[in-house]
């Protein structure tokens, strides 16, 4: 995400659920899932991250270098050629607002 913000861009970070929640069979669906824990290792390796970025060069979160982004979960479903039916895991991507 640094080329984004040095071009004095905000990244935007989709967060999308791909084919994960259709709930039939065995499968709980995405949201369950989430809500009992079985995804929070990979959410708060994520959550670190993000954190670690935002913070900026120094490194230390609340000061004067901190970094912003937007995180936009769970966007809308209807681009078919955005799901990643093959893998059923949540994608992520990055894109550029202006600021």
């Amino acid at each position: 995400m640094d080329p984004i913000w040095n071009h004095s861009s905000i990244p935007i970070i989709t967060w999308k659920v791909a084919n994960c929640n259709h709930g039939d069979g065995g499968d709980p669906g995405i949201m369950k899932l989430v809500a009992n824990g079985t995804h929070d290792p990979y959410i708060n390796y994520f959550g670190d991250r993000l954190k670690q970025w935002l913070a900026g060069p120094d490194g230390i979160y609340g000061n004067d270098d901190d970094r912003r982004a937007y995180l936009r979960p769970g966007m809308e479903f209807d681009v078919y050629s955005l799901v990643d039916k093959k893998n059923d895991v949540l994608v992520l991507s990055i894109s550029i607002l202006r600021s």
